[in-house]
């Protein structure tokens, strides 16, 4: 988070209060006040009103239906680039297949061409043959279920609606270490800027603070597109989704 004011980094900074519940009072000071410059622009803004500001940037971002439109668009070309080494195995196993089915016809008119201990030969060659045409069969019966599992551990357009529509109430469940790496994958940078209320800009994120204002602006990964960095956290959202459909969260109809 940096401080376009001075070009100096904000810093998470405990108040010395706490809130009802014993939680610290934090703040985000800008490196400049807290090292106490000559030259500070004294800028401190609340933690709590600026988690909260993303959080509900990043939701509004999630009900965009484009949004969720290309989040699937992205999920079916992972479903086929994912899938698709277990794909060519089952070609490789369908292609060995039809050569021992051919094969074992072959051996079989043999055994019932000859008699003896000729026949008893083949016979055992048969065999070997109708034995490696079950394994490849249990083999693609295997991989077939592997794509088919594979493909349902990835998000439906319901689910993505559902995670990307509740973010905020999503997030509030995660475990910090999760909630940090959900938003390193979304936001590339925030910048606060120190403003008068009077130059405040019209659908901008504005932070009010003792008498002071600041603008918020967030950078996105993927060159500050709103889409694109969605689409990058769909692994994320995936393992969101079972959490959204536990807590009984309902998704943005996509009508």
């Amino acid at each position: 988070m940096v401080c376009t004011t001075c070009g100096r980094d904000f810093t998470p900074k405990a108040s010395g209060n706490t809130l009802k519940n014993g939680t610290p009072h934090l703040y985000y000071d800008c490196a400049s006040k807290i090292r106490k410059e000559k030259n500070s622009c004294g800028c401190s803004l609340p933690a709590r009103k600026v988690e909260t500001l993303i959080i509900d940037t990043i939701s509004a971002i999630g009900r965009d239906k484009k949004v969720i439109e290309s989040c699937v668009e992205n999920l079916s070309e992972m479903k086929r680039v994912s899938t698709t080494p277990i794909r060519e195995e089952i070609k490789t196993l369908q292609s060995e297949l039809r050569q021992k089915l051919g094969e074992l016809e072959k051996w079989k008119k043999k055994v019932f061409s000859v008699e003896g201990a000729l026949a008893k030969e083949l016979q055992s060659e048969a065999e070997a043959v109708a034995q490696r045409k079950q394994e490849l069969e249990v083999q693609l019966a295997k991989r077939t279920l592997d794509i088919r599992a594979h493909e349902q551990e990835l998000a439906s357009s319901k689910d993505i609606a559902a995670a990307l529509t509740n973010f905020s109430a999503i997030f509030e469940e995660l475990e910090y270490p999760e909630q940090k790496e959900l938003l390193g994958l979304l936001i590339q940078q925030i910048r606060i800027q120190k403003i008068d209320s009077a130059n405040a800009r019209p659908n901008k994120c504005i932070i009010g603070h003792r008498k002071s204002f600041y603008e918020m602006e967030l950078r996105f990964t993927a060159d500050a597109e709103q889409i694109a960095p969605l689409k990058n956290a769909l692994p994320k959202f995936v393992e969101l989704k079972s959490l959204a459909s536990r807590k009984g969260f309902e998704p943005l109809s996509l009508g």
